[in-house]
């Protein structure tokens, strides 16, 4: 985790005499806003559902809430065996006659827990990959995001704070070319979300183009 203040330095030149609260609410509001436009922070996470239980509780590292499931699997443990991709299902569309058997879709619980469909008749091992944001009032941000991705947080943080009416550094027309900015980050990181951030050329892709 990185220290929130760790990226004051080049914001501080744009709206000088702003308190480092305000400093640190903008960031962490620019980490919250990124992270759900973007899928970009991720966590990987592996249970064992058993028997007769269908829902099962899905944690963030500290600082961090999950915001929604991206994959999930369950990994048969015995050499050689499958891996078995779960769908996502619709609560509304699981039908309640189905015994129970080996899962084949899942359903994600706001926002602390997933479902298995059907109900599991056995032990099976499962592993989900679970999207992350910061939490409201942390004073860090996850490294990724600070090394990374360090210019999109200071270009959001920027457009909250320059909006600030009756603040001396309240600068509308500043505040947009921010949010400019700050969305072009967000395109460019969906794209490498979308890829599972795998490098390479990939021409076939329309330039600012990208979904999850």
């Amino acid at each position: 985790m990185s220290d929130v203040q760790d990226l004051f330095t080049e914001i501080r030149r744009a709206v000088k005499g702003c308190p480092e609260p305000t400093l640190q609410d903008a960031v962490i509001r620019a980490a919250r806003a990124f992270c759900s436009e973007t899928w970009i922070l991720r966590r990987v996470q592996a249970f064992t559902a058993v028997a007769g239980q269908q829902v099962y509780a899905v944690q963030a590292p500290d600082n961090e809430e999950v915001i929604a499931l991206k994959h999930a699997q369950i990994q048969e443990l015995a050499p050689g065996a499958s891996v078995h991709p779960l769908r996502f299902v619709y609560p509304t569309l699981v039908n309640p006659n189905v015994g129970m058997r080996r899962p084949s879709g899942i359903c994600f619980v706001p926002y602390r827990g997933i479902a298995l469909v059907p109900v599991p008749d056995d032990a099976y091992p499962v592993q989900v990959e679970v999207v992350t944001q910061p939490v409201v009032g942390t004073a860090q941000v996850p490294d990724e995001l600070a090394v990374r991705y360090d210019r999109a947080l200071g270009y959001g943080a920027l457009e909250w704070v320059l909006r600030m009416q009756g603040d001396p550094w309240y600068n509308p027309q500043a505040a947009d070319e921010y949010g400019m900015l700050f969305n072009q980050e967000v395109v460019k990181a969906r794209g490498e979300a979308a890829f599972d951030f795998t490098p390479g050329q990939r021409g076939w892709v329309g330039r600012g183009f990208a979904w999850r």
